[in-house]
């Protein structure tokens, strides 16, 4: 490391924390502090490791984000999922994920509108009757008093 026993233990106390650390704000202040040690080439490598641990960190946290957003199975859900796997474009499978969650939403709405067209059908088949039980008694009963009206008139003019 250093020619510095006191830098040495600097720097190897970064190190251990760079190589313990899952924190993208953590891994961005080790950077920081790497830097600002001196202008070796050193470290600016441990720097530079930093940073890439962190923005590593950065896009896992997204991607996870974006598997719990597909667990969730809505159209929604699943755009939020597209959203967030191509702000982290080419990280990991996310090109597959990506068509796949197109997949699914293409799955989804197709299930809808099955779903639509056979409420729609169900519908036009409970479609009520013009001529229901209800409306047929009382049509048989209007009937019924105007074929009796017509009787007795008949009755009433037969000559005795």
């Amino acid at each position: 490391m250093k020619n510095s026993p006191a830098m040495d233990s600097v720097y190897k106390s970064l190190y251990q924390k760079y190589e313990t650390s899952n924190s993208q704000e953590e891994l961005k202040e080790l950077g920081v502090l790497f830097k600002s040690l001196d202008d070796s080439k050193e470290a600016k490598k441990y720097a530079l490791l930093c940073f890439k641990k962190a923005e590593e960190c950065r896009k896992s946290e997204i991607y996870n984000k974006a598997i719990e957003f597909c667990k969730m199975n809505t159209v929604g859900s699943y755009n939020k999922a597209i959203s967030e796997l191509y702000s982290i474009h080419p990280y990991k499978d996310t090109g597959k994920l990506i068509k796949d969650c197109d997949r699914r939403i293409y799955k989804l709405k197709m299930k809808h509108n099955n779903e639509m067209l056979e409420r729609e059908a169900q519908l036009s088949k409970k479609k009520v009757n013009p001529f229901s039980d209800t409306a047929k008694i009382i049509i048989i009963g209007i009937v019924l008093v105007i074929i009796s009206i017509i009787a007795l008139n008949i009755w009433y003019a037969l000559p005795y």
